[in-house]
């Protein structure tokens, strides 16, 4: 399938690298629903800490990672890891009774 969305013959490594971005873009996008929790609430200065918290993980990852391994896929490993950081503190912060005002 993913040859004729490319038009061309997709690698193997390629393939590993677009099926892990998509899951990262996938999870980040599933986090945009589970916030909605905290949205209705109006705690905005949450998600922020939550987002910037994810964003911390993803550029300490790569930056460590990506040094030692070298490897484009690790950007996209890290992505996905983020993504599941903020889904854990949408989940915990969303569910959790102190969070509430």
């Amino acid at each position: 399938a993913m040859n004729i969305l490319f038009k061309r013959e997709v690698f193997p490594e390629e393939l590993n690298l677009i099926l892990l971005v998509y899951t990262g873009v996938f999870f980040w996008q599933f986090a945009m629903l589970l916030h909605k929790k905290l949205e209705l609430r109006l705690q905005t200065r949450l998600m922020a800490t939550g987002v910037i918290i994810a964003f911390a993980v993803n550029v300490i990852a790569n930056y460590f990672l990506l040094k030692n391994t070298g490897n484009i896929i690790t950007a996209a490993i890290t992505t996905v890891i983020s993504s599941l950081v903020y889904i854990s503190f949408v989940l915990y912060f969303g569910n959790n009774s102190n969070s509430r005002k």
